[in-house]
């Protein structure tokens, strides 16, 4: 569960600290250096990677509350770091365009859970980039520019 720390190291934190163990981590991050066991190094390594475990758990519980399933889930932590839930309350839309496998339905359905209005111009505009990046996929939409585009050439 915590990167660096395997079975061996695992049950020298039980011994030093027994079922408290995660409470000591989290709340006491200077204790860990306390242990004989274990070294200043490794319990800095310790608390750091326990907290990131903690961040990654709050994004989980957010996105599993706002109805985003486990299979779109692991991009979040690595495309955000620790300010994740903050960019997702923020700026819901946002997830449609940097998180693959998240599109526009997903985010709006987010938005929605965190009390974005249906007119809002927010939604508005990330509707609009959706329909029009949609079409661009589907090839329905050409260059501006009037010297290659056909019509253009009539025009001018």
């Amino acid at each position: 569960m915590i990167r660096g720390i395997g079975p061996a190291y695992a049950k020298k934190l039980l011994r030093a600290f027994g079922e408290k163990v995660f409470d000591v981590i989290e709340t006491q991050a200077d204790r860990p250096t306390g242990s004989r066991r274990i070294g200043p190094v490794r319990a800095g390594r310790i608390v750091a990677a326990w907290a990131e475990q903690k961040a990654i758990r709050e994004i989980m519980v957010f996105l599993h509350s706002h109805g985003v399933g486990t299979a779109r889930r692991s991009g979040f932590s690595k495309t955000y770091g620790a300010d994740a839930i903050q960019v997702m309350t923020e700026k819901p839309y946002r997830l449609a365009r940097d998180i693959r496998g998240i599109g526009f339905k997903t985010a709006d359905a987010i938005a929605m859970k965190l009390g974005i209005e249906k007119t809002a111009m927010v939604r508005v505009r990330a509707g609009i980039s959706y329909a029009l990046t949609g079409a661009m996929d589907e090839g329905h939409c050409g260059p501006a520019d009037r010297r290659t585009h056909p019509v253009g050439r009539e025009a001018a």
